[in-house]
C-alpha cells in the first residue's frame, strides 16, 4: 500500500525512488526506497530523536507540507528550530536541512538505519538487490562536502555538520543527495555488490 505522503521520482528502466512520510509518535520519519509500479521496497530508514532529545540524530519533522514534487517540513527539539525542503529530480532525491541554534549544538546533522535488501555500505554508495531481476545503487552526494562528514558502517550512514560558527545564535544549512542508478543483473553487477561491504 502506497503511503499518505510520498515523493517520487520518474522510473529508470522500471524502478523509481521513492521517499515516504510516516508519522511515528510526535514527529514524521521518512524512508527512501525503490518503487516498481505499486511494490515498494524501502532501502534506509531516518533515526529520530525521542519527545525529550535536545539534540536528535535527525531533523525534527513536526508539520508537513507537500506539493507535486516538494515537502516541506519544521519542527523543534529543545531550542532549536529546523525547517527542510525535500525535492525530486529526474533521478535523485534532494534533502536541503537547517536548523536555527541558540547554543553550541552537541550533534547536528542526519542519520540513516540501513534496510533489507541493502547488502553494500560505503560514503557514497548503497548497492542493493530488489528480486531477482533488478539490481541497483544509491548514491549519496553532500553539496557542501567540506560542511558535511558522512560516516558509513554495516547497519547506518550519518552525515554530521562540521566547520560549526563559533557565536550564536546562527542558522546552520546543510544538503545532500540520493541518486538512484538501475544497473543491469550481469555476473559482474552481482559480483560488485555482494563484495564491496564496509568491513
Amino acid at each position: 500500500m502506497t503511503a499518505k505522503h510520498f515523493l517520487q521520482t520518474p522510473p529508470q528502466k522500471q524502478l523509481a525512488l521513492r521517499v515516504e512520510f510516516h508519522w511515528h509518535v510526535d514527529r514524521f520519519l521518512h524512508i527512501v526506497g525503490v518503487a516498481n509500479g505499486e511494490h515498494f521496497e524501502p532501502l534506509l530508514t531516518s533515526v529520530e530523536g525521542s519527545t525529550v532529545d535536545a539534540w536528535p540524530a535527525s531533523p525534527v519533522c513536526q508539520d508537513l507540507s507537500m506539493m507535486e514534487s516538494t515537502a516541506l517540513f519544521v519542527g523543534m527539539a529543545g531550542t532549536s528550530h529546523y525547517s527542510a525542503s525535500v525535492e525530486t529530480t529526474a533521478s535523485a532525491i534532494r534533502f536541503d536541512m537547517a536548523c536555527r541554534l541558540k547554543e553550541a549544538p552537541k550533534q547536528l546533522g542526519s542519520k540513516y538505519r540501513i534496510l533489507d535488501p541493502v547488502n553494500m555500505v560505503d560514503s557514497e554508495y548503497l548497492g542493493f538487490f530488489f528480486g531477482d531481476r533488478h539490481c541497483g545503487r544509491l548514491r549519496l552526494h553532500s553539496h557542501n562536502q567540506d560542511k558535511v562528514a558522512t560516516i558509513a558502517t554495516p547497519t547506518g550512514i550519518t552525515l554530521c555538520v562540521n566547520n560549526l560558527p563559533a557565536s550564536y545564535p546562527v542558522t546552520v544549512r546543510w544538503n545532500y543527495q540520493f541518486e538512484l542508478e538501475d544497473l543491469p543483473v550481469t555476473n559482474d553487477n552481482q559480483r560488485l555488490l555482494s563484495n564491496q561491504t564496509t568491513p
